[in-house]
């Protein structure tokens, strides 16, 4: 197994774990290493309502740094929810 692979799989295991940090540190790591699919994964925890704020504060501010058009694609979905009134209260 190569590096990149074992390091991808650690990412996923971390993903999994239950401590809300650990998950969001994960998806930034994987938004580093495939720009793709951390888009998705962080578009996905911004758009999970059950998720803590830590994760979705993480996504945000990760989603603002990346490279891939989905990243602004999420943004920018999400930027026109509070003039619709529809961001949900933590």
């Amino acid at each position: 197994m190569c590096s990149r692979d074992a390091g991808r799989d650690a990412l996923l295991l971390a993903l999994r774990d239950p401590t809300p940090a650990l998950r969001a540190e994960a998806r930034d790591a994987f938004a580093a290493l495939d720009p793709a699919s951390g888009a998705a994964l962080l578009a996905a925890a911004l758009n999970d309502p059950a998720a803590p704020a830590v994760e979705r504060q993480r996504a945000v501010a990760a989603l603002a740094k990346g490279t891939a058009p989905a990243a602004a694609t999420a943004l920018d979905a999400r930027g026109e929810e509070p003039a619709a009134g529809e961001v949900a209260a933590d």
